[in-house]
Order: C-alpha cells, then structure tokens, then sequence
C-alpha cells in the first residue's frame, strides 16, 4: 500500500520542480482522493463514476420537532384574583377567561371557558416560570396557534399584555451526517421501517407538497447535504442512513490513500498529481500542454480500470440531456 511520502517521491521524480513542496504535493494528492470518491465524469459512460466500495457507512440524524405555541405574561402569578380577565385568540377563536380565584385556580377556569367556546378542556396548558404565567398548546400540534392576549386587573384596572409570543414549526429537513459526500442507499425509521427514498425533489415536492405530514418519518429526500423528511414526528426521531462518507486526508508521511484501491493508488494519484502540477507549469503554452496532456491520459486510463473494477450496484447519475 502507498504512503504519503512514497506517493511525494514518485510525483517529484516526474515533475523535476524544486518550486512545488511536499505540502503542495500532498495537497494535490489529497485532492486527488476527493475528486475520485466524490465522482468524475465516466470515461465508459454518460455518467458519474461510482463510488468507492471501502467508503461505504452507516450513519444517523435526529429530526426535528414541531415547538408548542405559547404565550408568557411577565409577574402577574400573584396579582391573579376573582374577577381578573385573561384575553387570547387560539386557532383563530378568542377566548375571554375570568379568573374566579386565586393563580391556583386558573388552569380549571381556562378550562371551562374552552369548553364554552366548542374547544378542548386541555388545549392550553397553564405553567409557570417564578411569577410569570406561560400559556402552552398541548402536544407538539404544527396547526395549533396561541396569538394577542391581554391580562387585566379587576381591582387596578392595570394591564399585561404577553412579553413572548412563539410558535416554531418543525423544519422537515437536517443536516445530513458531517462525512457524508454521495450516494444515499438505504433509510429505516425508529421503529426499523424501511423509509421510500426520492432521487427526485420534484417528485418528493409533489408528494408531499404541504411537507406538513405528521407521524413516523416515511420518505426522505437528500439535496445539498440536507435532509428533506415525512412525516414529522411529535418527538425528536433517529433515522438511520446507508451511504458513502468522504475519504479521510493524509497528513503524516505513513497515511495511505483513504478508499482508493491498492492496485491503482500509485497510477491514480501520482498522475493526478503530476497533470495538475504540469498545468501550472505549462500555463500559457499555445495548445495543450506536452506533459499536462501526458499525464491527463494516464490518469484516465487508470480511472478507467477503476470504473471496469469497481462494482456499480448504486443508481448512476446519468450526463446525458
């Protein structure tokens, strides 16, 4: 297998250049190893060359959750008493709550005054944070919404009005795993179900146009290292992925090429390397240059072995128009 420093050797020995370092060659190397894994224009086809079998992983994420609505009035736990009101607008329907007692009593008395008003007892939940009094919709329920809203004093004729509003819809999307570069294979839910995975976000868009489905994730999409999920869980959810992760760099003299094939780490990368130098090199020459072009070749015949010995068991990415 081929170190680092082997790999600098042989690529000196060709270019004859004192201006280009170990590290310029080591970071033409390194690149080298990125391009091929993340995918080349096929020399065989109309597509991308395939990924590397030995970069092949199993990753997770966690998806995101809907956030309840609520609602904070600031100090107003120990001026509640009988006959204060309480004004708010839930899912569009406004709700005027007089307090018969004390804050002790306030859950039961927004309660009653829901059911009078054709919505659940429980809808609202009634919590607080030292003296400030946190109006929350039950449940993580995306279409639920708690907006205005004023306190008044009975005995002052005061009022609070609400000091933070809020309501966060879950994204549907995250980050995909830090080392994933290509090729999502395979998705299972928390519950080992299989998930259906788009290739196209059109097609994905189409589906779920709302991307509002609620419950256990059941199809995911990859674009731009995101991941695009439903439905959406009322809990954070883990989804286990199946894909190819970036090849790790060198660094130390002793560090061998990351995914690449033992048989074709020299070929590959010592002419990869070697074109890209000679491109510098050879800047402004009328034509191609004499050894860019040499070495060009060589390294697609070498991409070309690797193509024909490479199992193409993924979906190719197809060029054509």
């Amino acid at each position: 297998m081929a170190t680092l420093s082997q790999l600098q050797v042989l690529v000196q020995d060709i270019i004859q250049d004192s201006s280009f370092s170990l590290v310029d060659i080591r970071n033409y190397l390194n690149q080298g190893v990125q391009e091929i894994a993340g995918g080349m224009q096929s020399s065989v086809s109309d597509c991308i060359t395939p990924p590397l079998p030995e970069l092949f992983t199993i990753g997770s994420v966690t998806t995101d959750t809907d956030d309840a609505a609520y609602s904070t009035y600031a100090a107003i736990k120990t001026l509640i008493s009988a006959g204060d009101t309480l004004v708010f607008t839930y899912n569009g329907t406004t709700f005027t709550v007089t307090a018969t007692d004390i804050y002790t009593n306030l859950q039961a008395d927004i309660d009653t005054t829901l059911i009078a008003g054709a919505a659940d007892a429980g809808s609202i939940v009634v919590s607080w944070a030292a003296n400030d009094l946190i109006l929350t919709c039950a449940g993580d329920v995306k279409e639920d919404t708690i907006i205005g809203g004023v306190y008044t004093d009975i005995d002052t004729g005061n009022t609070v009005e609400p000091t933070d509003t809020s309501f966060v819809a879950a994204a549907a999307n995250v980050p995909m795993p830090a080392n994933f570069q290509r090729n999502l294979q395979y998705a299972v839910n928390s519950d080992g179900v299989e998930i259906d995975i788009y290739n196209s976000m059109m097609a994905f868009a189409r589906d779920y146009n709302l991307m509002s489905s609620q419950g256990l994730v059941q199809a995911v999409m990859e674009a731009g290292n995101i991941l695009y999920y439903q439905g959406i869980p009322t809990t954070g959810s883990t989804i286990t992925l199946h894909f190819y992760r970036f090849p790790v760099d060198m660094s130390e003299s002793t560090d061998t090429p990351d995914g690449i094939p033992l048989h074709l780490q020299v070929p590959l990368l010592v002419n990869y390397a070697a074109k890209e130098v000679f491109k510098l090199i050879e800047d402004g020459v009328e034509g191609d240059g004499v050894n860019t072009a040499r070495y060009q070749g060589l390294f697609l015949q070498a991409m070309r072995t690797l193509e024909l010995s490479v199992p193409f068991d993924t979906n190719p990415l197809s060029l054509s128009v």
